[in-house]
């Protein structure tokens, strides 16, 4: 067994094998002495008592004083063995799921960063750069706010970031069907009045099929000295016409219903236009004569 055995103070301890040889100080008056063996300190503990026989008898008689000093203890080793046990407890708070999916800070990218001192993600605030952050915190986001927060342990830490997903999954449905109602509104508020709009250009066929006809009859009264209800015989023919029907009460029975007096004789003539322009009961007609007078005479849009 080794033994710490101070001459100064007469003091011995026992202390492990493994210190035989070194040197340290003594607890008792910090004088640097030497861990030997047990055999080594008898030897010369019957030498020094040698020493002591031949001593004075009033050193015999004297009482010795307690020591007020604290009990220390030997520390020995004591900087590596404090090392290994906090490079332990280190990895012991590790959580094993660092490179998991951080869902918090794809979907919530800038607010989840604030809450857990990812900096980074400020990043997506900027226009172009957003979605590019929302990948990389995807995947290294977890390991970055395990870096950067203070956490109790790792239960706490994957709890917290539990937390988070849930709450970046719930903000993407609820901006999901958001979104999808607000199309909704807006399209219910813009189909009506676009449909209106594609009508409204459509009676624009009405009008230039009309003024091609006044312009023929035109040119057909100054050479034949007489309007005709033949369109195809003055010259007029509705290429890429498609919504609206030209003619006169004598061709067809549908142009006498809408305008029983579009007719052509040699002093005058009146012309009809008539089309479904919006898919409703209701027709439109438009009528111009040789005076160039186009008047809507049914307006499809109003009715």
């Amino acid at each position: 067994m080794a033994i710490l055995y101070c001459e100064s103070c007469n003091i011995k301890k026992k202390v492990k094998d493994e210190y035989i040889g070194k040197r340290t100080k003594c607890p008792e008056c910090s004088a640097v002495v030497k861990i030997t063996a047990s055999s080594s300190v008898s030897n010369d503990k019957q030498g020094t008592s040698k020493k002591s026989d031949s001593g004075s008898k009033e050193s015999k008689n004297e009482v010795k004083k307690p020591s007020l000093r604290r009990p220390t203890t030997l520390k020995i080793g004591a900087n590596s063995s404090r090392k290994t046990i906090a490079s332990k407890s280190m990895n012991k708070d590790q959580p094993n799921n660092l490179k998991g999916l951080c869902w918090g800070g794809f979907f919530l990218t800038f607010i989840w960063g604030i809450f857990n001192k990812t900096w980074i993600s400020l990043l997506g605030l900027v226009p172009g750069l957003n979605i590019l952050i929302s990948i990389v915190l995807l995947f290294r986001g977890r390991e970055w706010a395990w870096k950067n927060g203070t956490w109790k342990d790792a239960a706490h830490f994957n709890r917290v970031q539990k937390n988070w997903s849930i709450a970046g999954f719930l903000f993407a449905i609820v901006g999901f069907f958001g979104g999808i109602m607000l199309l909704g509104v807006i399209s219910a508020l813009l189909i009506p009045n676009l449909k209106k709009v594609q009508s409204k250009s459509k009676t624009s066929e009405a009008k230039i099929g009309l003024a091609s006809i006044y312009v023929a009859q035109m040119q057909n009264h100054a050479e034949e000295g007489t309007y005709s209800s033949d369109l195809i015989n003055i010259g007029f023919e509705p290429t890429g016409m498609k919504f609206y029907k030209f003619g006169f009460t004598d061709t067809s029975a549908l142009f006498k219903r809408f305008c029983s007096d579009c007719f052509a004789n040699k002093e005058r003539f009146k012309a009809v236009a008539i089309g479904n322009i919006d898919s409703d009961p209701t027709i439109d007609v438009w009528t111009i004569d040789d005076r160039k007078s186009l008047i809507h005479v049914v307006n499809d849009l109003k009715e």
